[in-house]
């Protein structure tokens, strides 16, 4: 199949200005860009007021987390925001190698048991996918949790000679399989104890296979600048000789600007010492994530069952009401986005519910905690706005969705998905274009070929000749995300085709129902 894209506005994603060319595809590559005046296709987009980009990279992603590569592959959400290319695996956790043959490490985003496990390694899962078919290409990290707890299981110490051996043993076979790199979740219960000398041996072990390092700092707020300096301490130890580095989703609290502030400049440190470094933020004000991540630390020790005993006996509930209480959370920013069950909690802010069960907001927690069963995700708007626009800009950003791929049509009563999964990358574009943040070409290499290179990705990210055909055609003038924390599936205005691997799935803004993706390997 051919399509010529005419007189569009090529941003090739390398930061170079742009020039108004036209572009050949045959198959599924890129076979000509120049001017072809008389040149005819079997399909002929007019792109004249249009930006002509790389297909968009989200090298931070959520849909196997999810697990909505496998329950919406389709992945429309993502087609119509231009994202042609997901990583998951990220924060720790990812769907393979499987130990014990389970998905335990991704309980706290939703429930397992919806997807029959049939692999265990990431040969194995990649092979699953393939033969499944979904709507954007996908790699995969290596979730370090997902490891650890397939060794150990739910217990919290650190592990011995012959564990460290046999997690270092899976990680390089999940290396050789395809994965992209390692990460680590240290935030999370399972994680937060992991020492520094089982992050240097990862290290080494990615290094040698020149892979990527993603991570979910140990703390996000209060303890930011600590988290970031333990990178540099990592990097110390090793002499700077390091791998990749990625920050997985680094925010902007509000409050906490100098704490940003002081952390990114460890991290421009590190960048002079010669260690790739980036890191990955979205343009919103409201972060999502596990609601147990507001309970005290000694609450959630020992996994989901040990929780929901100190959730469910008197005296522990009473004390975590009391430890709670001394957070000073604003609870009436912090929504209810998805429960497992009692659908009427979702959309509401947490000081709401409090109210009309006429119990606190600390009890509330504990009743929503109990009514799902210890998985809830809520959402809170506690980020600041101008100092989020300090990390769009910094040129060491990547910008990432950290959401899961949906389809328009599949709601459910009990998900009130996080915008970032409909408009992460039409609301990054509209920043730029409306508060001037950066020009064109620099905005489209933070979302192509800037992930495409800390990936290591082969002949993507790019428009060139011969580079695989993902593209995006948009208008620069009416690009905008129509997605809101109220009302999250709206379509985005302003992309109007996406091609992914030579293959229109969006056409005049509408969705083709083509699965073009591929499923794509580190070697």
């Amino acid at each position: 199949m051919e399509i010529l894209i005419k007189n569009g506005l090529i941003i090739d994603g390398s930061g170079v200005q742009g020039e108004r060319l036209d572009i050949l595809i045959k198959d599924d590559k890129i076979a000509k860009i120049g001017n072809f005046k008389n040149k005819k296709a079997k399909v002929i987009i007019d792109a004249s007021d249009s930006i002509v980009a790389p297909g968009f990279i989200d090298i931070n992603n959520d849909s196997d987390h999810h697990l909505t590569i496998f329950t919406q592959p389709e992945q429309e959400s993502l087609l119509k925001q231009g994202v042609t290319t997901i990583i998951g695996g990220n924060c720790g956790s990812s769907l393979a190698p499987l130990i014990r043959g389970d998905l335990k490490s991704i309980r706290k985003w939703t429930d397992p048991n919806q997807i029959n496990i049939d692999w265990q390694s990431i040969k194995e899962f990649l092979d699953k996918l393939e033969q499944k078919k979904i709507g954007v290409n996908f790699g995969t990290l290596i979730g370090h949790s997902t490891v650890r707890r397939g060794i150990i299981g739910d217990e919290l110490r650190d592990l011995n000679e012959d564990e460290l051996e046999q997690m270092n043993e899976v990680f390089k076979q999940g290396l050789i399989d395809g994965a992209f790199g390692i990460s680590t979740g240290l935030e999370y219960s399972h994680s937060r104890s992991t020492p520094i000398n089982e992050i240097v041996e990862i290290w080494k072990i990615i290094k040698e296979y020149n892979a990527l390092y993603t991570t979910h700092l140990r703390s996000e707020k209060e303890n930011l600048l600590s988290a970031v300096s333990e990178l540099e301490d990592l990097a110390e130890n090793m002499n700077y000789q390091t791998p990749r580095v990625e920050i997985s989703h680094l925010k902007s609290y509000r409050g906490k600007e100098e704490e940003l502030n002081l952390s990114l400049a460890v991290i421009q440190k590190l960048k002079e010492k010669g260690v790739d470094i980036n890191f990955d933020s979205y343009p919103y004000q409201f972060i999502a994530g596990p609601l147990y991540l507001y309970l005290p630390d000694w609450a959630i020790k020992g996994g989901l069952e040990e929780m929901m005993k100190n959730i469910e006996n008197n005296f522990t509930r009473k004390r975590i009401v009391e430890d709670l209480k001394k957070e000073q959370y604003d609870y009436s920013s912090m929504i209810v986005m998805e429960i497992s069950k009692s659908t009427s909690f979702v959309g509401r802010n947490i000081y709401d519910l409090s109210r009309m069960r006429m119990i606190s907001p600390e009890e509330m927690i504990i009743e929503i905690m109990k009514a799902g069963n210890g998985r809830v995700i809520v959402a809170e708007k506690c980020l600041s706005r101008i100092s989020s626009y300090w990390l769009l800009k910094n040129s060491l950003s990547i910008i990432a969705s950290n959401g899961e791929g949906l389809n328009y049509t599949d709601k459910k009563l009990n998900l009130l998905p996080h915008p970032r999964s409909f408009g992460t990358f039409p609301k990054f574009l509209t920043e730029v274009r409306d508060n001037k943040l950066m020009d064109w070409p620099e905005a489209i290499k933070k979302i192509t070929a800037e992930p495409a290179r800390k990936l290591n990705l082969k002949n993507r990210g790019l428009i060139k000749k011969g580079f695989f055909a993902d593209l995006v055609i948009f208008n620069p003038v009416t690009i905008k995300s129509m997605s809101t924390i109220e009302s999250p599936y709206q379509e985005p205005e302003g992309i109007d085709f996406v091609i992914v691997n030579g293959q229109l799935v969006i056409n005049k803004s509408q969705f083709s129902g083509i699965k073009a993706g591929k499923i794509l390997r580190r070697f």
